[in-house]
């Protein structure tokens, strides 16, 4: 078969999840990992027979399984990171959070990312500014061994914390807290996609019906126990960006902002004591 007609193959068997131009973009992605080849190649191999079997990732596909998973990585900041079951895919609106952060972190700060999952805020944060004392916390073991792998494949020093924020531990003080936590009520799920119910982690996604701020009051009185108050930068739901704020004003922080990400939609809030 050739790449042409292996095209109109994929699209005709993921028509039931992506449209026709997805269904190509994801094949596109596949073939070049798994030959090898650079993006340029893909126009030219038109109209060549393709030589690998690609029928695995076709039915993983098929079946909802996103293509980081797929794959074995999601790209993030123009890094590779690992990523399976056990960690939330890092999106791209969350880039421009991180962007922010390192152009706006005063030189040389420690910064704690609570939530890492894959570490990617957090290795991102690294990378790009040396100078910062970075330390990553998590609930979950498994997704710190998933960080911690995707540190060290990246050469990123970093501080990595099993704990439960929930429960206000006692690991030190920071100058930037910095998360993207679970904000999403169970009652939504049956509105979400397939491939984000069925293959993220629910850690990651869920707080308890009428309680979306949870891990965001809780972060925020967990600071309020440090001799000075942090530079403070959440990641929120779209609906919830405007009461984070207000939650955030409330607990004592008087410089308080949002900002928009790629879809220019207001969602992170930006606090400074």
């Amino acid at each position: 078969m050739k790449l042409r007609e292996l095209k109109l193959f994929w699209i005709d068997n993921l028509s039931h999840l992506y449209d026709d131009r997805e269904a190509g973009l994801i094949l596109r992605q596949v073939w070049e990992e798994m030959t090898n080849h650079g993006s340029l190649a893909w126009m030219s191999f038109q109209d060549s027979e393709v030589e690998i079997d690609l029928s695995p990732q076709l039915e993983m596909l098929k079946k909802g399984t996103p293509i980081q998973h797929v794959l074995g990585f999601a790209e993030f900041m123009d890094l590779r990171f690992l990523v399976n079951s056990t960690v939330l895919i890092p999106r791209p609106e969350t880039e421009d959070l991180v962007r922010h952060l390192i152009v706006s972190i005063p030189q040389n700060s420690s910064v704690i990312d609570i939530g890492t999952g894959s570490g990617c805020i957090a290795i991102a944060l690294k990378i790009s500014r040396p100078d910062l004392v970075v330390s990553a916390l998590d609930v979950s073991e498994e997704a710190l061994s998933i960080a911690r792998k995707n540190a060290s494949d990246l050469g990123a020093e970093i501080e990595f914390i099993l704990s439960d924020i929930l429960t206000q531990p006692s690991i030190g003080e920071f100058d930037v807290v910095v998360s993207n936590p679970p904000y999403i009520e169970d009652k939504e799920r049956k509105e979400m996609s397939l491939n984000v119910v069925e293959f993220d982690p629910e850690l990651a996604l869920f707080v308890p019906d009428g309680d979306p701020l949870l891990f965001y009051d809780r972060i925020a009185k967990w600071t309020l126990g440090f001799s000075k108050r942090p530079m403070l930068t959440f990641e929120c739901h779209i609906a919830h960006v405007d009461k984070v704020k207000q939650l955030v004003t409330s607990s004592g922080w008087h410089q308080v902002d949002t900002l928009a990400d790629i879809t220019e939609r207001h969602r992170f809030v930006i606090s400074r004591s």
